[in-house]
């Protein structure tokens, strides 16, 4: 992370996501290693869950009604704090560490740590198919009643559709983009206007206050890592890995303020 990253009093970030896929690892489907990995990190995140992920998915020719399909679920634990403000799941293909607790990098960065180092201790090697980190902040400045009054909060680049048909009234906007930040590295951006309290699921594993009903903005952010073929990797060398990818994301989130916008997440207003 830069060190002139600024640390905002009131930073928008809703969730944050660091994701590890892996290579099929079979091992995890018995619940000894599972409970290997929950023992090894319940020091920082107590509260223990066994659980099953069914993976859903459509499949369908054309001209068929779609049918759902349910695979077979797969175990896997839950780690959480007491407030329920940081979880970590782990199962045969993936780890994820999600978080609405958060101030910067570097301690959501240890916590990621404890839990790779937990995973290596598991199953000996890491062999890695995916690595993600994702932010998703919402941008709630007061007072906006209409799409157009964006403009002063975020980017002109992020509302240049607004201006396609300059006689009528945009109702909304929304958009994406991606970038290659790297070798077989990439972020993809997403942005949108958006009307209710949050985007976050009232279901999701990690608890937040509910933000109030009104209008916000999207900023959503993805960055991965994808080696082909996956590789294996020690916790050093991901960590390292999801430092590298947090440095676009920083940028692309700055890139989207304005000084107004920064303002607000200062907790500086207009007198």
């Amino acid at each position: 992370m830069p060190a002139d990253h600024e640390v905002y009093a009131y930073a928008p970030l809703a969730l944050v996501t660091a994701q590890v896929s892996l290579s099929y690892e079979p091992g995890l489907n018995d619940a000894s290693a599972l409970d290997t990995f929950a023992q090894l990190v319940r020091t920082h995140l107590p509260v223990l869950a066994k659980e099953s992920t069914p993976q859903f998915a459509v499949m369908f020719s054309p001209g068929e009604v779609p049918t759902p399909q349910v695979e077979q679920a797969r175990p896997q634990v839950r780690a959480t704090n007491e407030a329920r403000t940081v979880s970590v799941t782990l199962n045969s293909t993936a780890l994820t560490l999600e978080a609405t607790e958060y101030v910067h990098f570097d301690g959501f960065a240890a916590v990621l740590g404890l839990c790779l180092e937990a995973l290596e201790d598991t199953v000996t090697t890491i062999r890695v198919a995916r690595a993600g980190l994702r932010y998703i902040d919402e941008v709630r400045p007061p007072g906006l009643t209409a799409t157009d009054e964006w403009r002063g909060w975020v980017n002109d680049a992020l509302l240049s559709p607004l201006g396609l048909l300059p006689d009528c009234m945009p109702v909304g906007v929304n958009g994406v983009v991606g970038f290659q930040v790297g070798e077989q590295s990439n972020i993809v951006f997403r942005w949108g206007e958006q009307q209710g309290s949050t985007v976050i699921s009232p279901f999701a594993a990690v608890r937040r206050p509910t933000p109030p009903e009104g209008r916000f903005m999207v900023l959503d952010a993805d960055a991965f890592w994808q080696p082909t073929p996956p590789q294996v990797v020690t916790t050093s060398e991901l960590l390292g890995r999801f430092a590298v990818l947090h440095a676009p994301l920083s940028d692309v989130f700055e890139a989207s303020l304005t000084d107004q916008a920064r303002g607000l997440f200062r907790g500086v207003t207009d007198d």
